[in-house]
């Protein structure tokens, strides 16, 4: 009887004891559960007073050197952790960015930044801090928003689909876009296309 009085007296220490350890794990759950983002990260405002070319940020891209860049309704940011750099379209100079709205950031080949705004692509030259516009208005009618999609393929190859004008992709020997001929009969139906993913220079989903 003193020995079951005595185990009993054990297995009721452990189990009040595991319960309490129950108890304080749950504690630091819910405690956790309730902390704000904020007190895990770092986070840091960014807009109009800090220089934000405009509030409505349509992409947000991290480049391989480390540079924030956010794409707007109207302007290309360039966020260095200090200030902000803006890029808009100039008429008067030939080497601007082709458009205010920015729709697409993205790195092709030899980290070379590339820009889809609402009607033209653009090459960005981290040297002289130019734009390169491969594409206009001029060769395609926009009538509609997001014309231009774009896709890198797996050999890095850049693929883009352009509404009421078809597929084109990079040349780099060419150092220009070139558009692929369809086989559909009906050339219509390819000049619709909405948008595209690439897999390889075979195969393409559009």
């Amino acid at each position: 009887m003193k020995k079951m009085l005595k185990n009993f007296r054990i297995n009721k220490s452990i189990i009040l004891r595991a319960i309490c350890l129950v108890s304080i794990v749950n504690f630091f759950i819910l405690t956790s559960a309730t902390k704000s983002p904020a007190q895990y990260w770092n986070l840091k405002k960014i807009d109009n007073d800090q220089g934000l070319s405009n509030s409505a940020v349509t992409s947000i891209f991290l480049d391989s050197k480390q540079y924030m860049w956010f794409g707007t309704w109207d302007g290309l940011n360039k966020y260095d952790g200090k200030e902000i750099e803006v890029y808009m379209p100039d008429r008067t100079i030939k080497t601007s960015i082709g458009n205010n709205i920015i729709r697409e950031i993205f790195e092709g080949k030899n980290n070379d930044l590339w820009i889809v705004t609402d009607n033209n692509i653009n090459r960005y030259n981290r040297t002289t801090e130019n734009f390169k516009v491969f594409l206009n208005s001029d060769n395609f009618s926009p009538g509609r928003e997001r014309i231009i999609r774009s896709s890198i393929s797996k050999d890095s190859t850049l693929w883009f689909s352009i509404y009421n004008l078809g597929v084109v992709y990079f040349s780099e020997q060419n150092d220009e876009l070139l558009q692929i001929e369809s086989t559909i009969s009906n050339k219509d139906v390819f000049k619709g296309i909405v948008g595209i993913k690439a897999f390889s220079n075979q195969r393409l989903t559009l």
